[in-house]
């Protein structure tokens, strides 16, 4: 064991927050690497739904030559002054055309999501030989290169700019909420990692919202300020970038990974109050020995997860949740909620509140659900959750089909429904956020031990990008040939998700990640750790060294 370590690790273990208080030190750790990562995901989820119609308009202005206009006596030169207005698009455009326009806009979606899924995948990387907090401040360049990128949009009347940027954008979201979840996870208590440790769904929720409410029109949703709005992305990560490097390093990754008992000490002393700094120490202490077994018998590597016995259940119900999670259909309410609530009858002026009705909703719904996590434990609220999901979708399913597909030719019945429509939006967005959306991601750095815990975290949001790349590449075209029976792709994966996490999902809540990882290893026949034995051999080992030392100092004396 390294005790010494390496002095610059120390260093920045310790940073420059000294004089702040535990409490206050976790506190802007917290907001800090959520601040710049999980809140600018949220935000880039929302920022281009409003916006879509004049995002297309300026796709048709400058790609004009690619389509032909039904009318052809429409004047060029008054196009491309902005005398057609958005909503006139769809009338002027024959249909192959139209389709064209809206996979255009389509693909700035995409674009993001697979860029995602690739920085997903590169987490595992960066997070175990940089760390954390490092990672993070690291990813950071990719939003605040994002934001410049998109600054000569209008004025080169480029939209490759446009997918640029999304790309950039999407390669830090893929890497920042991984590493966001690890560091907040690994430097808390563990009486204190419910709450904070879903901090970051929180913040998600709140950058959703945020993004809708910059996309309204009297806001930056208009022909020349939607850039600003994508552009103002960049913000939040720059000052996570100056704010992160003067806070401590997972003190976890410091002893564990790093081997530097000293930076480690440093970092926990700044996150733990005095009381429960030895405690601590000791848990990771039982963890190294841990490691240092398991390392001797087997060298661990990502493909370790799928191959050993010890992390295949674990693996197993990550890949679930993160699948069920996307495939329950999130991103098509958060993204394309515009052309959701449009094909339910719902009026088109009133579409930009509704959907930021709905972005509010889930912000509240996440903020009750965090109290209440540590209350009711993970389990029970993800299977509540998946429940409400499940009945929302069928009866949207069911109300779907009789909703009219213009408001304005639309009876008097009809309108109730699409207000009933409405209301089922809103309850699924309840029953997503309490349970899908704020545990997900939380609840996979509990169930895996630190050696895995990067791996595991890389393969999770690579898996959940990539399912929602799908969903987000899928839904246009499905909606336009199954039409309300589009629900029924998102109702199979979560009733196969509920009925599976109802048998094999273990309860998470106050519970060591070594104690969870046995259980879960022993589901599938695979080795337990001891870890309790362990740990307890280390406690003694530290009472006998301190005891001799005692003993020591008396004989001198």
């Amino acid at each position: 064991m390294n005790n010494s370590g390496n002095s610059a690790d120390g260093k920045k273990a310790e940073g420059s927050s000294s004089g702040l208080s535990p409490r206050a030190c976790i506190a802007l750790a917290v907001f800090s690497s959520c601040f710049g990562a999980t809140f600018v995901f949220g935000y880039c989820i929302s920022v281009l739904n409003s916006p879509r119609q004049k995002i297309e308009c300026f796709f048709l202005r400058t790609w004009l030559s690619s389509f032909t206009l039904k009318n052809s006596s429409i004047d060029r030169g008054a196009f491309l002054d902005n005398c057609i207005k958005e909503e006139q698009l769809s009338d002027r455009l024959s249909s192959r055309d139209d389709n064209r326009l809206r996979w255009m806009y389509t693909m700035t979606q995409v674009v993001w999501v697979v860029f995602a899924a690739v920085g997903g995948f590169m987490t595992s990387l960066i997070s175990e030989r940089f760390g954390r907090r490092t990672g993070l401040v690291m990813a950071n360049v990719f939003s605040v290169l994002a934001a410049i990128s998109i600054a000569p949009t209008l004025a080169a009347n480029l939209p490759i700019f446009v997918y640029i940027t999304r790309a950039l954008s999407g390669l830090h979201n893929g890497l920042t909420i991984p590493m966001t979840s690890m560091y907040v996870t690994e430097i808390v208590p563990i009486r204190l990692r419910g709450a904070i440790g879903s901090s970051g769904q929180l913040s998600i929720t709140i950058g959703i919202f945020v993004g809708g409410l910059v996309g309204l029109e009297q806001a930056l949703n208009r022909e020349k300020y939607w850039v600003v709005a994508i552009a103002l992305s960049g913000l939040p990560s720059l000052v996570s970038s100056i704010a992160l490097p003067l806070l401590p390093e997972s003190p976890r990754f410091l002893y564990l990974n790093k081997g530097d008992e000293a930076a480690a000490k440093q970092a926990v002393q700044r996150f733990c109050a005095p009381a429960e700094v030895d405690e601590a120490m000791l848990a990771l202490r039982s963890e190294k020995v841990k490691m240092e077994q398991q390392e001797a018998a087997e060298k661990f590597s990502i493909g370790t997860l799928f191959t050993s016995k010890r992390y295949r259940m674990a693996l197993l119900i990550t890949l679930v949740l993160v699948v069920v999670q996307q495939l329950s259909g999130i991103n098509v309410v958060m993204q394309y909620s515009s052309i959701m609530l449009e094909n339910t009858g719902v009026q088109k002026s009133t579409v930009p509140l509704v959907t930021l009705g709905v972005y509010a909703l889930n912000v509240l719904s996440t903020i009750v659900a965090l109290p209440i996590l540590e209350k009711f434990g993970r389990r029970l609220l993800l299977l509540l959750s998946l429940a409400i999901v499940l009945v929302s979708l069928v009866a949207l399913l069911i109300v779907s089909q009789f909703t009219p597909k213009s408001f304005s030719t639309a009876t008097a019945t009809q309108k109730a429904l699409s207000g009933v429509a409405c209301a089922l939006v809103f309850i699924y967005v309840v029953g997503f956020a309490i349970g899908l959306g704020c545990i997900t991601v939380m609840y996979i750095s509990e169930i895996f031990q630190q050696k895995a815990r990067g791996a595991a975290n890389s393969v999770a949001m690579g898996v959940l990008q990539t399912s929602n790349a799908l969903v987000v590449l899928t839904y246009y075209t499905l909606e336009k040939s199954l039409g309300h029976f589009v629900y029924l792709i998102y109702i199979v994966p979560v009733t196969a998700g509920l009925v599976f996490l109802f048998f094999f999902m273990p309860e998470t809540k106050n519970r060591s990640t070594d104690d969870i990882a046995d259980e879960l290893s022993a589901k599938l026949g695979g080795p337990r750790t001891g870890a309790g034995d362990q740990q307890k051999e280390v406690a003694a080992a530290d009472a006998m060294k301190t005891a001799k030392s005692s003993t020591a100092e008396q004989e001198a004396d």
